[in-house]
């Protein structure tokens, strides 16, 4: 008569951020068995990559030599992912420009803004100012439970410099009683003019 030990068998748990994968391992006392995986349970190797959408457990069972095991349960907690979609109230405008940014959501842990010109802020609203024209793209990096999710809205802001107002008459000086001037726009970077 041959007595075979039954198997003891541990598993870990995990916590992922949504979209991330879970690596789940189970380790067995004795080698050379087969584990089984959910239920009812598929053999598998001792460890599996899950990326499950919600909160869940899974169940493992390990046989060797006709004895199982009794189930090892694995809990992988999903942390939702930090919104970070953010809005300006200005987003185009005269060189200095002052923007105020503000996260949609004001419930993350921590926010960093960055700016495709090297300029940095911290938390759901902040002032930035922009001191040279062009165009400049945006990011906000929002943290929540150790998820972090950055946006990026490209040339978002908008930096004009002024324009320059310049012109010339036609002639400098009236050499008849009824002459007439004519007046030649030179300015630059302007798109309506005012006389």
């Amino acid at each position: 008569v041959v007595v075979n030990p039954i198997p003891t068998l541990s598993v870990n748990n995990s916590t992922i951020c949504a979209g991330n994968n879970a690596l789940i391992t189970a380790i067995a006392n004795l080698p050379g068995g087969t584990f089984y995986w959910g239920t009812p349970g598929i053999a598998g190797p001792a460890s599996q990559s899950l990326s499950p959408l919600n909160d869940t457990t899974i169940t493992v069972t390990y046989s060797l030599n006709g004895c199982s095991s009794p189930s090892a349960v694995s809990a992988i907690t999903v942390n939702p992912l930090p919104i970070a979609s953010f809005t300006a109230n200005v987003t185009q405008g005269c060189n200095p420009l002052s923007v105020n940014l503000s996260a949609d959501d004001n419930t993350n842990t921590s926010y960093t803004w960055t700016t495709s010109n090297g300029l940095n802020a911290t938390g759901s609203q902040a002032n930035i100012l922009f001191q040279s024209n062009g165009g400049f793209d945006v990011s906000l990096t929002a943290n929540l439970n150790g998820c972090s999710v950055t946006e990026t809205v490209y040339n978002y802001i908008q930096v004009d410099n002024y324009p320059i107002a310049a012109f010339e008459p036609s002639s400098n000086l009236f050499t008849e009683p009824n002459q007439t001037i004519y007046f030649m726009n030179n300015s630059l970077g302007a798109a309506t003019y005012v006389w």
